[in-house]
């Protein structure tokens, strides 16, 4: 709707526009206009409620995410309490009324909003557990379904029939948390982008590790900063892994006695990295949580695997070079592979390897040249 140029701001506007009468039609757009807008302000409330969780637990959205979401489902839609009634009145009305000009009757204490969005049209003479009549399952459908997308949850196909007939949802009901490519603080994302490309820039003109520390402590405020508006967004999760693992680095190299490290481009800096240190646990956490948002991240797996290296864990690193290989035989990942497997003694394993990106070196050359040749080809032509 956005793109069609609505402002769905005002959209109890239109609401107190549709006459309020005995017509099924009536009945039917009202319903589904008010469940807009209620998915909308519910959708706000679980991400708030999320924000809120990301900051007690500052861990991946697992098991705990899924069962505060839940529990918060059942008191909205299918609790049946003074609390949940309470919560109704005092909440979710007047935010409808503040954030979409949703006005009366629709906001009045007297008004039944849950069994307005949860049930739409009844038969008369009907009471509220014996169904929805004509439009009921329909409207009580596509609130659930509005509420899933605009939150990014998914759902299991059981949760309408068991919101219309007010059974408790179990956990399992929650399969997940979708992708959300979209986040609302682009201004620290963007500013962590900006202090990220200094770091490694003074890393790669300067060498100059304790400004690229700086640098790289900032990008990470702001990272995290913008992952509290979209904690599961795989881009900042990337870009806050590596930040990590740079500062874990260079506080690495400040901290000893060797000279600095030269710069790599596409690479890490040689050193050795303490596993039980703060930095480079934090960091090791940050990569998992960016491959469960996405598992097909075949550059940061590359990256991953060689951090394991740098420390000492080469029996996990292999498994991540193996995986990353697996998406993409790029030859740059192969190379670093091939320097592990020739550290470990497989000395065999590694001249097979060594022919295999001679190969494909090789054939990529062969592909970059005839690429050239069509090129000068059609400008002749």
């Amino acid at each position: 709707m956005h793109s069609e140029g609505i402002n769905l701001r005002y959209l109890g506007v239109v609401l107190s526009l549709i006459p309020i009468d005995e017509e099924v039609m009536s009945f039917a757009v009202r319903s589904f206009i008010m469940c807009e807008i209620l998915a909308r302000v519910i959708k706000n409330e679980i991400n708030a409620l999320l924000r809120d969780s990301m900051s007690c637990w500052k861990i991946p959205m697992e098991a705990r995410y899924r069962s505060a979401v839940v529990e918060y489902l059942n008191f909205v839609l299918v609790e049946d309490s003074p609390k949940s009634t309470a919560y109704w009145d005092g909440c979710l009305k007047p935010l409808a009324q503040r954030f979409f000009h949703v006005q009366r009757p629709y906001t009045e204490p007297y008004f039944p909003l849950k069994e307005f969005v949860l049930h739409g049209v009844r038969k008369k003479g009907t009471k509220t557990s014996e169904g929805g009549g004509k439009y009921g399952t329909k409207v009580t459908e596509y609130f659930i379904l509005r509420i899933a997308a605009l939150a990014a949850v998914r759902l299991s196909p059981l949760v309408v029939d068991k919101v219309f007939r007010q059974q408790p949802l179990n956990l399992w009901d929650l399969e997940g948390f979708s992708e959300q490519v979209k986040h609302m603080n682009i201004i620290a994302d963007a500013t962590g982008n900006n202090f990220a490309y200094h770091g490694l820039l003074e890393l790669k003109e300067t060498g100059d590790y304790e400004s690229a520390g700086f640098y790289f402590r900032q990008a990470i405020v702001k990272y995290r900063m913008a992952l509290q508006s979209n904690p599961n967004n795989p881009q900042l999760l990337e870009h806050l892994a590596i930040c990590l693992a740079s500062e874990s680095i260079v506080s690495c190299v400040l901290e000893s006695d060797q000279p600095p490290p030269q710069f790599r481009s596409g690479h890490w800096p040689e050193v050795t990295l303490k596993q039980g240190t703060q930095s480079v646990q934090d960091a090791d956490q940050v990569f998992l949580r960016a491959f469960d948002a996405d598992p097909e991240n075949d550059t940061l797996l590359g990256l991953y695997a060689e951090y394991l290296v740098l420390c000492g864990r080469f029996d996990r690193a292999e498994n991540y070079y193996l995986r990353a290989l697996a998406r993409n035989l790029d030859p740059e990942i192969l190379r670093t592979y091939i320097e592990l497997v020739s550290e470990s003694g497989q000395a065999r394993y590694a001249y097979l390897l060594y022919l295999m990106l001679y190969r494909l070196l090789a054939r990529k050359e062969e592909i970059e040249r005839e690429r050239g040749e069509e090129g000068i080809e059609e400008e002749g032509e």
